[in-house]
Protein backbone atom coordinates (compact mmCIF):
# COMPACT_ATOMS: atom_id res chain seq x y z
CA UNK A 1 0.00 0.00 0.00
CA UNK A 2 1.26 3.13 -1.07
CA UNK A 3 1.05 6.20 1.39
CA UNK A 4 1.87 9.65 1.96
CA UNK A 5 2.02 10.15 5.50
CA UNK A 6 5.80 10.62 5.48
CA UNK A 7 5.77 12.62 2.80
CA UNK A 8 3.49 15.36 4.70
CA UNK A 9 5.54 14.65 7.74
CA UNK A 10 8.65 15.54 5.44
CA UNK A 11 6.84 18.58 3.40
CA UNK A 12 5.85 19.78 7.27
CA UNK A 13 9.67 19.65 8.58
CA UNK A 14 10.72 21.56 5.29
CA UNK A 15 7.81 24.28 6.07
CA UNK A 16 9.12 24.06 10.20
CA UNK A 17 12.85 24.76 9.12
CA UNK A 18 11.68 27.78 6.80
CA UNK A 19 10.03 29.17 9.54
CA UNK A 20 13.44 28.90 11.70
CA UNK A 21 15.65 30.67 9.28
CA UNK A 22 12.63 33.50 9.54
CA UNK A 23 12.89 33.41 13.22
CA UNK A 24 16.44 33.85 13.04
CA UNK A 25 16.18 37.30 11.13
CA UNK A 26 12.65 38.71 12.63
CA UNK A 27 15.25 40.93 15.05
CA UNK A 28 16.39 42.40 12.01
CA UNK A 29 13.41 42.92 9.91
CA UNK A 30 10.45 43.04 12.03
CA UNK A 31 8.47 40.69 14.22
CA UNK A 32 6.12 40.21 11.61
CA UNK A 33 6.93 36.36 10.50
CA UNK A 34 5.44 36.33 6.93
CA UNK A 35 7.35 39.13 6.56
CA UNK A 36 10.46 38.20 7.89
CA UNK A 37 10.59 35.26 5.84
CA UNK A 38 9.74 36.91 2.46
CA UNK A 39 12.21 39.50 2.92
CA UNK A 40 14.82 36.70 4.08
CA UNK A 41 14.50 34.19 1.28
CA UNK A 42 14.75 36.66 -1.20
CA UNK A 43 17.75 38.76 0.07
CA UNK A 44 19.24 35.16 1.43
CA UNK A 45 20.09 32.79 -1.69
CA UNK A 46 22.24 30.61 0.83
CA UNK A 47 18.73 29.87 2.05
CA UNK A 48 17.01 28.07 -0.72
CA UNK A 49 21.01 26.39 -1.16
CA UNK A 50 20.44 25.20 2.41
CA UNK A 51 16.94 23.88 1.80
CA UNK A 52 17.74 22.11 -1.01
CA UNK A 53 20.53 20.22 0.81
CA UNK A 54 18.05 19.40 3.80
CA UNK A 55 15.52 17.98 0.87
CA UNK A 56 18.01 15.86 -0.31
CA UNK A 57 19.16 14.37 2.51
CA UNK A 58 15.95 13.72 3.99
CA UNK A 59 14.74 12.46 0.70
CA UNK A 60 17.43 9.72 1.31
CA UNK A 61 15.70 9.23 4.77
CA UNK A 62 12.18 8.89 3.56
CA UNK A 63 11.86 7.14 0.20
CA UNK A 64 8.47 8.39 0.40
CA UNK A 65 9.73 12.01 -0.93
CA UNK A 66 10.38 10.59 -4.08
CA UNK A 67 6.68 10.24 -4.79
CA UNK A 68 5.78 13.54 -4.83
CA UNK A 69 8.18 13.53 -7.81
CA UNK A 70 6.94 10.16 -9.41
CA UNK A 71 3.52 12.24 -9.29
CA UNK A 72 4.89 15.20 -11.12
CA UNK A 73 6.66 13.36 -13.55
CA UNK A 74 3.14 11.15 -14.33
CA UNK A 75 1.54 14.12 -15.18
CA UNK A 76 4.80 16.27 -17.22
CA UNK A 77 4.70 12.73 -19.50
CA UNK A 78 1.61 13.00 -19.90
CA UNK A 79 1.03 16.44 -20.79
CA UNK A 80 3.99 15.31 -23.31
CA UNK A 81 2.04 12.38 -24.62
CA UNK A 82 -0.93 14.47 -25.22
CA UNK A 83 0.47 17.40 -27.41
CA UNK A 84 2.29 14.59 -29.52
CA UNK A 85 -1.77 13.28 -29.75
CA UNK A 86 -3.08 16.91 -30.14
CA UNK A 87 -0.71 17.85 -32.94
CA UNK A 88 -0.97 14.32 -34.89
CA UNK A 89 -4.44 15.00 -34.88
CA UNK A 90 -4.13 18.47 -36.10
CA UNK A 91 -1.62 17.75 -38.98
CA UNK A 92 -3.42 14.54 -40.21
CA UNK A 93 -5.73 14.70 -43.02
CA UNK A 94 -8.81 13.82 -41.34
CA UNK A 95 -11.22 16.74 -41.24
CA UNK A 96 -11.56 18.68 -37.86
CA UNK A 97 -14.29 21.17 -37.75
CA UNK A 98 -12.91 24.58 -37.25
CA UNK A 99 -14.96 24.56 -32.86
CA UNK A 100 -13.11 21.05 -32.49
CA UNK A 101 -9.98 23.02 -34.17
CA UNK A 102 -10.68 25.88 -31.68
CA UNK A 103 -10.31 23.50 -28.71
CA UNK A 104 -7.43 21.59 -29.67
CA UNK A 105 -5.16 24.73 -30.05
CA UNK A 106 -6.49 25.63 -26.46
CA UNK A 107 -5.84 22.72 -24.96
CA UNK A 108 -1.75 22.84 -26.38
CA UNK A 109 -1.94 26.16 -25.13
CA UNK A 110 -2.96 24.96 -21.83
CA UNK A 111 -0.19 21.86 -21.68
CA UNK A 112 2.43 23.18 -23.55
CA UNK A 113 4.58 24.46 -20.57
CA UNK A 114 4.16 21.28 -19.25
CA UNK A 115 5.21 19.49 -22.04
CA UNK A 116 8.27 21.75 -22.52
CA UNK A 117 9.36 21.00 -18.75
CA UNK A 118 8.77 17.13 -19.21
CA UNK A 119 11.32 17.30 -22.73
CA UNK A 120 13.78 19.30 -21.66
CA UNK A 121 13.52 17.12 -18.23
CA UNK A 122 14.34 14.03 -20.45
CA UNK A 123 16.86 15.38 -22.23
CA UNK A 124 18.69 16.03 -19.54
CA UNK A 125 18.24 12.60 -17.72
CA UNK A 126 19.92 11.63 -20.95
CA UNK A 127 22.74 13.56 -20.66
CA UNK A 128 23.06 12.21 -17.15
CA UNK A 129 23.48 9.02 -18.28
CA UNK A 130 25.58 10.01 -20.78
CA UNK A 131 28.05 11.63 -17.89
CA UNK A 132 27.44 8.27 -15.61
CA UNK A 133 28.86 6.25 -18.22
CA UNK A 134 31.90 8.75 -19.25
CA UNK A 135 32.89 8.54 -14.98
CA UNK A 136 32.55 4.45 -15.11
CA UNK A 137 34.71 4.71 -18.88
CA UNK A 138 37.55 7.24 -18.38
CA UNK A 139 38.88 7.93 -14.64
CA UNK A 140 40.44 11.34 -15.46
CA UNK A 141 37.03 12.57 -16.26
CA UNK A 142 35.24 10.77 -13.45
CA UNK A 143 35.67 14.30 -11.42
CA UNK A 144 34.37 16.37 -14.35
CA UNK A 145 31.51 14.28 -15.44
CA UNK A 146 30.49 14.05 -11.87
CA UNK A 147 29.96 18.07 -11.26
CA UNK A 148 28.37 18.10 -14.58
CA UNK A 149 26.04 15.36 -13.45
CA UNK A 150 25.28 17.57 -9.81
CA UNK A 151 24.90 20.74 -12.35
CA UNK A 152 22.23 18.79 -14.54
CA UNK A 153 20.62 17.32 -11.62
CA UNK A 154 20.20 20.46 -9.69
CA UNK A 155 18.39 22.37 -13.18
CA UNK A 156 15.79 18.96 -13.13
CA UNK A 157 14.86 20.10 -9.77
CA UNK A 158 14.42 23.66 -10.07
CA UNK A 159 12.28 22.40 -13.56
CA UNK A 160 10.25 20.01 -11.10
CA UNK A 161 9.84 23.13 -8.43
CA UNK A 162 8.25 24.66 -11.65
CA UNK A 163 5.98 21.83 -12.61
CA UNK A 164 4.80 21.55 -9.19
CA UNK A 165 3.95 25.24 -9.61
CA UNK A 166 2.08 24.68 -12.47
CA UNK A 167 0.47 21.69 -11.60
CA UNK A 168 -0.36 22.39 -8.04
CA UNK A 169 -0.14 26.06 -7.21
CA UNK A 170 -1.10 28.19 -9.87
CA UNK A 171 -4.19 28.90 -12.03
CA UNK A 172 -4.86 28.63 -15.67
CA UNK A 173 -5.52 32.57 -15.70
CA UNK A 174 -2.42 33.75 -13.07
CA UNK A 175 -0.13 35.38 -16.42
CA UNK A 176 -3.40 37.69 -17.74
CA UNK A 177 -4.54 40.94 -17.68
CA UNK A 178 -7.13 41.79 -14.63
CA UNK A 179 -9.71 44.25 -14.46
CA UNK A 180 -10.48 45.59 -10.83
CA UNK A 181 -13.52 46.92 -9.74
CA UNK A 182 -14.01 48.71 -6.45
CA UNK A 183 -18.08 49.93 -5.28
CA UNK A 184 -18.83 51.26 -1.92
CA UNK A 185 -20.47 49.19 0.24
CA UNK A 186 -22.32 50.15 4.04
CA UNK A 187 -21.55 53.44 5.41
CA UNK A 188 -22.85 55.81 2.63
CA UNK A 189 -20.74 58.75 1.89
CA UNK A 190 -17.52 57.07 3.79
CA UNK A 191 -17.74 54.55 2.26
CA UNK A 192 -17.70 56.08 -1.25
CA UNK A 193 -14.45 57.99 0.21
CA UNK A 194 -13.53 54.43 1.46
CA UNK A 195 -13.51 53.53 -1.88
CA UNK A 196 -11.54 56.38 -3.92
CA UNK A 197 -8.44 55.54 -1.66
CA UNK A 198 -8.56 51.61 -2.40
CA UNK A 199 -8.64 52.91 -6.41
CA UNK A 200 -6.13 55.31 -5.64
CA UNK A 201 -3.98 52.52 -3.72
CA UNK A 202 -4.19 50.33 -6.71
CA UNK A 203 -3.59 52.45 -9.06
CA UNK A 204 0.12 53.60 -7.17
CA UNK A 205 0.84 50.01 -6.39
CA UNK A 206 0.52 49.21 -10.61
CA UNK A 207 2.80 52.36 -11.35
CA UNK A 208 5.09 50.95 -8.68
CA UNK A 209 5.11 47.81 -10.68
CA UNK A 210 5.32 49.32 -14.03
CA UNK A 211 1.87 47.97 -15.22
CA UNK A 212 -0.21 49.77 -17.12
CA UNK A 213 -3.31 51.27 -15.12
CA UNK A 214 -6.26 52.72 -17.71
CA UNK A 215 -9.76 54.03 -16.09
CA UNK A 216 -12.60 52.27 -17.84
CA UNK A 217 -15.68 53.98 -15.26
CA UNK A 218 -16.27 55.70 -12.27
CA UNK A 219 -19.16 56.38 -10.75
CA UNK A 220 -19.11 59.34 -8.39
CA UNK A 221 -21.10 61.05 -5.79
CA UNK A 222 -21.84 64.51 -4.62
CA UNK A 223 -19.34 64.28 -1.87
CA UNK A 224 -15.99 63.37 -4.73
CA UNK A 225 -16.36 59.32 -2.95
CA UNK A 226 -17.11 56.35 -5.75
CA UNK A 227 -19.99 54.76 -5.57
CA UNK A 228 -18.14 52.73 -8.39
CA UNK A 229 -15.07 52.31 -10.21
CA UNK A 230 -13.55 50.39 -12.61
CA UNK A 231 -10.02 49.96 -14.20
CA UNK A 232 -8.06 47.55 -16.52
CA UNK A 233 -4.29 46.65 -15.57
CA UNK A 234 -2.13 45.66 -18.31
CA UNK A 235 1.21 43.70 -17.26
CA UNK A 236 2.80 40.25 -16.83
CA UNK A 237 0.95 38.00 -13.86
CA UNK A 238 -1.62 41.17 -12.61
CA UNK A 239 -4.46 38.93 -12.29
CA UNK A 240 -1.75 35.76 -10.49
CA UNK A 241 -0.45 38.57 -8.27
CA UNK A 242 -4.05 40.54 -7.97
CA UNK A 243 -6.03 37.96 -7.04
CA UNK A 244 -6.47 37.77 -3.66
CA UNK A 245 -7.39 41.52 -3.13
CA UNK A 246 -10.81 39.99 -3.75
CA UNK A 247 -13.32 40.51 -1.35
CA UNK A 248 -14.66 43.13 1.36
CA UNK A 249 -12.37 45.82 2.99
CA UNK A 250 -13.59 47.85 6.15
CA UNK A 251 -12.59 50.71 7.41
CA UNK A 252 -12.72 52.30 10.81
CA UNK A 253 -12.07 55.91 11.03
CA UNK A 254 -13.40 59.64 11.88
CA UNK A 255 -15.30 61.02 8.86
CA UNK A 256 -14.47 64.00 7.85
CA UNK A 257 -18.12 64.98 7.88
CA UNK A 258 -17.81 63.85 11.61
CA UNK A 259 -18.31 66.25 13.94
CA UNK A 260 -18.21 64.47 17.47
CA UNK A 261 -15.11 62.46 16.63
CA UNK A 262 -16.99 59.36 16.83
CA UNK A 263 -15.19 56.28 14.78
CA UNK A 264 -17.30 55.21 11.79
CA UNK A 265 -16.97 51.35 10.47
CA UNK A 266 -17.47 51.34 6.45
CA UNK A 267 -16.64 48.97 3.73
CA UNK A 268 -15.93 48.64 0.11
CA UNK A 269 -15.73 45.72 -2.02
CA UNK A 270 -13.12 44.58 -4.51
CA UNK A 271 -13.29 42.16 -7.57
CA UNK A 272 -10.26 41.24 -9.34
CA UNK A 273 -11.51 40.16 -12.47
CA UNK A 274 -8.94 38.08 -14.86
CA UNK A 275 -8.76 39.56 -18.63
CA UNK A 276 -6.98 36.77 -21.03
CA UNK A 277 -5.63 38.31 -24.59
CA UNK A 278 -8.04 35.87 -25.66
CA UNK A 279 -11.06 35.29 -23.97
CA UNK A 280 -13.12 32.40 -25.09
CA UNK A 281 -16.38 33.86 -24.51
CA UNK A 282 -19.13 34.63 -27.66
CA UNK A 283 -21.35 37.39 -26.81
CA UNK A 284 -24.36 37.27 -29.09
CA UNK A 285 -25.73 40.20 -30.52
CA UNK A 286 -28.89 39.35 -29.52
CA UNK A 287 -28.22 38.93 -26.10
CA UNK A 288 -27.28 42.67 -25.59
CA UNK A 289 -29.07 45.78 -25.17
CA UNK A 290 -27.44 49.03 -26.10
CA UNK A 291 -29.08 52.23 -24.51
CA UNK A 292 -27.21 55.55 -25.29
CA UNK A 293 -27.87 58.79 -22.85
CA UNK A 294 -26.47 62.00 -22.09
CA UNK A 295 -23.36 62.00 -19.56
CA UNK A 296 -23.55 63.17 -15.99
CA UNK A 297 -21.23 64.99 -13.82
CA UNK A 298 -18.70 67.45 -13.99
CA UNK A 299 -16.77 66.98 -17.73
CA UNK A 300 -17.22 69.86 -19.70
CA UNK A 301 -19.18 71.18 -22.63
CA UNK A 302 -20.09 67.41 -23.91
CA UNK A 303 -22.11 66.52 -20.18
CA UNK A 304 -25.46 66.86 -21.34
CA UNK A 305 -25.54 68.22 -24.42
CA UNK A 306 -24.13 64.46 -26.49
CA UNK A 307 -25.67 61.03 -26.35
CA UNK A 308 -22.24 59.88 -25.35
CA UNK A 309 -22.29 58.02 -22.37
CA UNK A 310 -23.28 53.78 -23.14
CA UNK A 311 -25.30 51.33 -21.26
CA UNK A 312 -25.12 48.15 -22.18
CA UNK A 313 -27.23 45.10 -20.54
CA UNK A 314 -26.57 41.42 -20.82
CA UNK A 315 -29.76 40.36 -21.06
CA UNK A 316 -29.46 36.39 -20.05
CA UNK A 317 -26.99 36.75 -16.91
CA UNK A 318 -28.90 41.01 -16.03
CA UNK A 319 -25.28 42.18 -15.98
CA UNK A 320 -25.51 46.17 -16.21
CA UNK A 321 -22.35 48.40 -17.77
CA UNK A 322 -22.48 52.17 -18.10
CA UNK A 323 -19.70 53.96 -19.18
CA UNK A 324 -19.49 57.82 -19.55
CA UNK A 325 -15.71 58.66 -19.31
CA UNK A 326 -14.84 59.14 -22.88
CA UNK A 327 -16.25 62.37 -25.41
CA UNK A 328 -17.17 59.53 -27.62
CA UNK A 329 -19.92 57.17 -27.49
CA UNK A 330 -17.81 54.30 -29.65
CA UNK A 331 -15.16 54.09 -27.52
CA UNK A 332 -17.47 54.45 -23.98
CA UNK A 333 -19.10 51.13 -25.97
CA UNK A 334 -15.60 49.70 -26.25
CA UNK A 335 -14.51 50.16 -22.82
CA UNK A 336 -17.88 48.70 -21.67
CA UNK A 337 -17.51 45.84 -23.99
CA UNK A 338 -14.51 45.08 -22.49
CA UNK A 339 -15.99 44.83 -18.52
CA UNK A 340 -18.72 43.08 -19.90
CA UNK A 341 -16.20 40.16 -21.49
CA UNK A 342 -14.14 40.11 -18.37
CA UNK A 343 -17.22 39.86 -15.79
CA UNK A 344 -18.49 37.27 -18.08
CA UNK A 345 -15.12 35.45 -18.05
CA UNK A 346 -15.45 35.72 -14.33
CA UNK A 347 -18.58 33.82 -13.68
CA UNK A 348 -17.34 31.16 -16.07
CA UNK A 349 -13.74 31.42 -13.69
CA UNK A 350 -15.65 30.76 -10.72
CA UNK A 351 -18.20 27.92 -11.81
CA UNK A 352 -14.81 26.38 -12.63
CA UNK A 353 -13.53 26.68 -9.55
CA UNK A 354 -16.22 25.73 -7.38
CA UNK A 355 -16.07 22.39 -9.58
CA UNK A 356 -12.84 22.26 -7.58
CA UNK A 357 -14.93 23.76 -4.37
CA UNK A 358 -12.50 21.25 -1.74
CA UNK A 359 -9.36 22.87 -3.28
CA UNK A 360 -10.69 26.52 -2.87
CA UNK A 361 -11.18 25.93 0.71
CA UNK A 362 -8.01 24.88 1.04
CA UNK A 363 -6.79 28.17 -0.26
CA UNK A 364 -6.62 31.67 0.82
CA UNK A 365 -10.41 32.62 0.99
CA UNK A 366 -12.19 32.18 -2.01
CA UNK A 367 -12.02 35.71 -3.43
CA UNK A 368 -16.26 36.44 -3.52
CA UNK A 369 -17.35 39.80 -2.91
CA UNK A 370 -19.22 38.91 0.46
CA UNK A 371 -15.59 37.59 1.79
CA UNK A 372 -14.36 39.79 4.71
CA UNK A 373 -10.65 40.18 4.55
CA UNK A 374 -8.96 42.70 5.96
CA UNK A 375 -9.51 45.83 7.75
CA UNK A 376 -8.00 49.25 8.03
CA UNK A 377 -8.09 51.05 11.65
CA UNK A 378 -6.91 54.54 11.59
CA UNK A 379 -6.85 55.32 15.17
CA UNK A 380 -4.50 52.41 16.03
CA UNK A 381 -2.54 52.96 12.44
CA UNK A 382 -3.01 49.33 12.15
CA UNK A 383 -3.98 46.74 8.61
CA UNK A 384 -5.06 43.20 9.88
CA UNK A 385 -5.85 40.59 7.30
CA UNK A 386 -8.24 38.21 8.41
CA UNK A 387 -7.61 35.37 6.28
CA UNK A 388 -3.75 34.81 7.74
CA UNK A 389 -3.60 36.89 10.55
CA UNK A 390 -1.16 39.77 9.97
CA UNK A 391 -1.32 43.05 11.34
CA UNK A 392 1.21 46.06 10.51
CA UNK A 393 1.07 49.25 10.94
CA UNK A 394 1.53 52.51 8.77
CA UNK A 395 -1.83 53.13 6.99
CA UNK A 396 -0.14 55.86 4.66
CA UNK A 397 2.37 54.04 3.48
CA UNK A 398 0.21 51.11 2.58
CA UNK A 399 -2.12 53.06 0.55
CA UNK A 400 0.56 54.22 -1.30
CA UNK A 401 1.32 51.07 -2.35
CA UNK A 402 4.41 50.58 -1.51
CA UNK A 403 6.28 47.68 -0.09
CA UNK A 404 3.99 47.05 2.73
CA UNK A 405 1.34 45.83 0.30
CA UNK A 406 3.76 44.04 -1.74
CA UNK A 407 4.73 42.22 1.70
CA UNK A 408 1.15 41.46 2.68
CA UNK A 409 0.80 40.62 -0.86
CA UNK A 410 3.07 37.99 -1.19
CA UNK A 411 2.43 36.43 2.16
CA UNK A 412 -0.99 35.70 0.98
CA UNK A 413 0.74 33.78 -1.97
CA UNK A 414 3.15 32.05 0.52
CA UNK A 415 0.47 30.73 2.45
CA UNK A 416 -1.65 29.68 -0.27
CA UNK A 417 1.38 27.94 -1.84
CA UNK A 418 1.35 25.90 1.48
CA UNK A 419 -2.19 24.98 2.05
CA UNK A 420 -2.40 24.24 -1.47
CA UNK A 421 0.60 21.54 -1.09
CA UNK A 422 -0.65 20.08 1.77
CA UNK A 423 -4.03 19.85 0.03
CA UNK A 424 -2.02 18.09 -3.37
CA UNK A 425 -0.27 15.47 -0.96
CA UNK A 426 -3.67 14.68 1.36
CA UNK A 427 -5.71 14.34 -1.74
CA UNK A 428 -3.13 11.49 -3.53
CA UNK A 429 -3.06 9.86 -0.68
CA UNK A 430 -6.79 9.87 -0.59
CA UNK A 431 -6.82 7.90 -4.45
CA UNK A 432 -4.13 5.80 -3.48
CA UNK A 433 -5.58 4.71 -0.33
CA UNK A 434 -8.82 4.20 -2.12
CA UNK A 435 -6.99 1.93 -5.15
CA UNK A 436 -6.03 -0.14 -2.63
CA UNK A 437 -8.95 -0.63 -0.77
CA UNK A 438 -10.62 -1.93 -3.64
Amino acid sequence: MVRLRNLSVAINKWLRLSSTYACKVSTNYGTNWHRSRWIFTRLNPQFDAEIETFSRSYSKKVPQLQLLKDIVGEELRYASQQQRELEDRINSHVNVSASARKEIYKKLRRIAPLAQISNIIEEKKEAIKELEKLANEDKEMEEIALEDKDKLQSEIDALEQKAIEKLVISDESDDSNAVIEIRAGTGGDEAALFAVDLFQMYRKYANNKNWKFEVLSIHANEVGGYKEATASITGKGVFGEMKFESGVHRVQRIPVTESDGRVHTSTATVAILPQPEEIDIIINKSDIKIDTFRAQGAGGQHVNKTDSAVRITHIPSGIVIAVQEERSQHRNKAKAMQILEAKLFHEQHMRDLTDRKQVRKEQIGTGARSERIRTYNYHQDRITDHRIGISSHGINDFLNGDQSLQYLIASLHEENRIKAMRHFLDRNQCQNNKTNTK
